[in-house]
């Protein structure tokens, strides 16, 4: 089960950021942001569904949107207020 990824372009000052953010699926187990500007990638966030989740369970794909969601909306408000450059 793979939770379909969010992508926002946002403009701080004068640098454009793409910021894409997917779920990896059980598999890998763990949320992906990548943060793009010029074309290349600048950094990238990499949180493992143990540090999110029950560890006795599997977690149901509204917990998994979800977390999706505020991982996002996290890195947004970082490159927002200037602490990823």
């Amino acid at each position: 089960m793979v939770v379909a990824g969010l992508n926002t372009d946002i403009i701080v000052g004068s640098i454009r950021y793409h910021i894409q953010t997917e779920d990896w699926g059980s598999n890998k187990s763990c949320i992906v942001t990548q943060v793009f500007s010029g074309g290349q990638s600048i950094r990238q966030i990499k949180v493992m569904y143990e540090q999110l989740f029950n560890k006795n369970n599997s977690p149901q794909l509204n917990e998994i949107e979800q977390a999706l969601e505020v991982q996002h909306n996290k890195v947004i408000q970082f490159i927002e207020t200037r602490k990823i450059e």
